[in-house]
């Protein structure tokens, strides 16, 4: 199942090759400080990458372009690869302590989140659904509204980088 699942995302990112964007101003999407580190993160620009319909259900596969301040190792740019979809959502980047893997944050855009996934909800609510601040919101009646299912599963899974190779 893993690898199937790999090489379906190896598959989607060599589609990736004809985008469409959709730019926009710098927008800070979150901040935060943990031990005295301070970071804001800016949404630069979002692409669509791929959509993909697969058994009635729509899948929208973004590319977030993210510029990250941080108090301690000052401005760096990053991209993340978000999937949009009621079935499997995703948001995917880079793993900055491990060299040659991505973290993948499979969330429940509905229900609980946790430390580590945080900022990947609220990125997903921000690029997929438009919804700024989205914890100022009632989360289990907007992903009711969207069609998820609160019996999604938020947990984070490592694969090689090499499969996505379009994250920075």
């Amino acid at each position: 199942m893993k690898i199937k699942y790999t090489f379906t995302l190896a598959f989607i990112f060599i589609l990736l090759i004809n985008t469409t964007a959709y730019s926009q101003n710098k927008r800070l999407m979150y901040e935060g400080m943990r031990q005295g580190v301070s970071w804001k993160v800016y949404l630069l620009n979002k692409k669509l990458a791929k959509q993909i319909n697969i058994a009635g259900k729509t899948r929208k596969l973004y590319l977030a372009d993210l510029e990250i301040h941080n108090s301690d190792s000052g401005i760096k740019r990053k991209t993340h690869l978000v999937q949009c979809s009621t079935e499997q959502p995703f948001v995917a980047f880079k793993d900055n302590n491990s060299t040659g893997t991505v973290i993948l944050h499979h969330i429940n855009p509905g229900g609980e989140w946790f430390g580590y996934n945080r900022e990947s909800h609220q990125e997903y609510w921000i690029i997929c659904h438009n919804l700024w601040k989205p914890f100022d919101y009632d989360l289990q009646a907007k992903a009711k509204q969207y069609g998820y299912s609160p019996q999604l599963r938020g947990y984070q899974s490592i694969i090689p980088y090499g499969v996505m190779n379009n994250i920075k």
